[in-house]
């Protein structure tokens, strides 16, 4: 054997040992049966927080929780030779640690998403971790959270459109607001802008507002990022902004000297 096909082999071996105590399961929905170490602790990580965990008192399994990892140890048995001198029994020699005594041993383990069911069986190996997955559970609510800002998308850029072309939202109650103008740096356009809410539709999951941004500058400016608006904004408002735009009314997409352009913010409705 080469030297070279002596050093992938050794890599092989060290990759096999260092994964031989880790298993995963995935989208267990049966009662599993699973292989420990009888003489090590053992690791169980579930994908939430462990509630609470039922087994067989008499079959000495010693188990500890933290978090949604729990740890197994299958409690050993000590023989010792014994020897009767008169009438009394006495223990002679050391003793000794059993292992291969422990038995078998139902397990429940409840979490907050779900209840699994084990039956973990005492092996002579080495300390093992079995890590528990639900990737099917992932994807329903990756899936869900997809949909869900599709909808909010659909929903709040239906609700801008209403605005824009109708001056009102159906289903909406309008309140005209009266707040002082409020300054704000733009250090991208080496420019200070001026803005204030100016109107408010409240509706049932969502809330509108309208504000006025105004150019306070001697030249013709276009917001190219509004990030730093929306920053102080959301600062005031305390609320998840879900979509925004910015109407300039007119065809060069530019706040003139002193004019103004729209900024309309669709935020979480405010829970009373």
């Amino acid at each position: 054997m080469t030297i070279k096909s002596k050093m992938l082999l050794l890599m092989v071996l060290a990759t096999q040992t260092l994964f031989a105590g880790t298993q995963i399961i995935d989208n267990l929905n049966d009662t599993k049966h699973i292989s420990l170490s009888r003489s090590d602790v053992n690791r169980l990580v579930f994908p939430s927080p462990i509630k609470f965990q039922a087994n067989s008192k008499e079959k000495d399994l010693t188990i500890s929780v933290v978090d949604n990892e729990m740890y197994i140890k299958f409690t050993p048995y000590v023989e010792s030779e014994q020897t009767r001198v008169k009438d009394q029994v006495v223990e002679t020699g050391e003793p000794k640690i059993i292992y291969h005594k422990a038995k078998a041993s139902e397990l429940f383990v409840v979490t907050e998403n779900k209840t699994y069911s084990l039956i973990v069986h005492p092996k002579k190996q080495d300390a093992t971790t079995i890590i528990f997955t639900e990737s099917f559970q992932e994807k329903k609510e990756e899936i869900f959270a997809n949909k869900e800002m599709e909808y909010v998308s659909y929903i709040s850029n239906g609700i801008i459109k209403e605005l824009l072309v109708h001056k009102k939202i159906k289903g909406f109650t309008k309140s005209q607001l009266n707040n002082e103008y409020s300054i704000i740096k733009m250090p991208e356009l080496k420019a200070d802008l001026a803005y204030k809410a100016i109107s408010l539709h409240s509706g049932h999951k969502f809330d509108v507002y309208e504000y006025e941004i105004k150019n306070i500058n001697t030249f013709a400016m276009s917001i190219p990022d509004v990030k730093n608006i929306l920053h102080k904004i959301n600062a005031e408002l305390q609320r998840k902004i879900k979509a925004y735009t910015i109407f300039y009314d007119n065809r060069i997409y530019k706040m003139l000297p002193s004019k103004s352009a729209k900024l309309i913010l669709v935020v979480d409705a405010e829970i009373e």
